[in-house]
Order: C-alpha cells, then structure tokens, then sequence
C-alpha cells in the first residue's frame, strides 16, 4: 500500500459529502466514510463515488415508497406525476435529470411524500392538466408550481412559447440554451416544418438553399 491516497476529504458527490479515510476492503480498494445530506453516514468505495454512490440509499428508498404505498392513488396520474418529479430531480439515471438535478433543482422537503405534495396540489389538479414551475430556475414547491393545460405545443400567459420535454413544458429559449442552439435558428427551422427534435439535432449549414 505504498501508493499515496489522494484526500477526497470535504469534497461531494451528488448528496454525499467525505468526512475522513476509513481504510481499505479486502480487495485493496480505498474506503471513504461519508455524510448524506439526509444525516445518515455510509462508507464507500472511493472508485464509486460519483459514479455508482450519489447517496446513502435515501433516493432509492424514498422513490420504493410506490411499492409500500398506503394512500391508495399510486395509479392514478397525479401520483405518476409526483414520482416523475422526483426521478427528474434526484435519479441520474432518468435521461431528463439532466435538465433537473443537473442543474440544481430540488424538491421541497414536504414534496418528497406524495401526502405532502398531494396536499398542496390535490384539489387544484384535473385530468388534463400538467404541473409547471413558475420559474423555470426555481425548485419544486407550493409558491413556485401551478397546473396548465396539456398541449402538443403551449404558451404560457407572458407568450413564451414552450414545448413539452420529458413530461414537463419548458421555455424554447431555456430548450435552446441547455442544447447550444441559436434561438433564431430554431425558430426558423419550426417555421419551415421541421419538429422540435429535428431542428434541435439537424448540423448547422444549408437548409432548404440557405444557411441556418
């Protein structure tokens, strides 16, 4: 064990911050003691963090809650829209956490129970309606969120246009900024009947006899 250690000590990854060296496994692996933002402590593989340990099990746990519910709507779409919140801001693995928890959208802490979210969402919820952030850089809570009209294509009441990306509705302009794109060259391409995909993934260069 000659190598020198390379300190991790203070440094976080996803929910877990390193608190000190706890050695090494069997295997020679290096060994980390760390702090999850829920309280709990867990030791882990140093190879894993950032990588397969973001947490100490909380997320995971907390997302298994569908399979114990007790309040009977874990099949209703008002439950799937809560659980799909919650992917979005805590699962790296969902494609969408990229433009949620990447970003540093959370939920509020009353929001990570379904009977708290449900409480302050329930009875304004209709079949139809789709959950939305006020604003768009701005976390998962009662002040910031209201329902809207499912539509292929909306916009909102300050005209914005929005599109819907994995199940929520997004400015275009926010869409055009987290893929790199110029605003005006999107606008161009939808107006000249390319879907949003298309003209989000098309090569910049000629397009239809002009440069777009």
């Amino acid at each position: 064990m000659g190598r020198k250690i390379l300190d991790r000590t203070g440094q976080r990854f996803g929910k877990l911050t390193v608190v000190e060296y706890a050695g090494h496994d069997d295997k020679g692996i290096v060994l980390w003691k760390c702090l999850c933002d829920c309280g709990n402590t867990k030791i882990v593989k140093g190879i894993s963090l950032g990588f397969h340990t973001n947490s100490c099990g909380c997320t995971r746990r907390l997302l298994s809650k569908k399979e114990h519910t007790t309040h009977g709507m874990s099949k209703t779409r008002i439950y799937n829209i809560w659980h799909g919140m919650l992917e979005r801001c805590y699962v790296k693995t969902v494609g969408s956490y990229k433009y949620y928890g990447a970003r540093g959208i959370t939920v509020c802490d009353k929001w990570k129970t379904f009977e708290g979210f449900y409480e302050d969402m329930g009875d304004t919820y209709e079949d139809g309606l789709s959950l939305e952030r006020i604003d768009y850089n701005s976390n998962y809570c009662p002040e910031n969120c209201t329902w809207i009209p499912i539509k292929e294509q909306a916009i909102n009441r300050r005209g914005v246009y929005q599109f819907k990306i994995s199940g929520e509705y997004m400015p275009l302009k926010q869409i055009c900024e987290m893929h790199g794109m110029a605003y005006p060259t999107i606008i161009k391409r939808l107006r000249n009947g390319l879907s949003l995909e298309e003209a989000l993934n098309k090569p910049l260069g000629v397009f239809k006899g002009k440069r777009r």
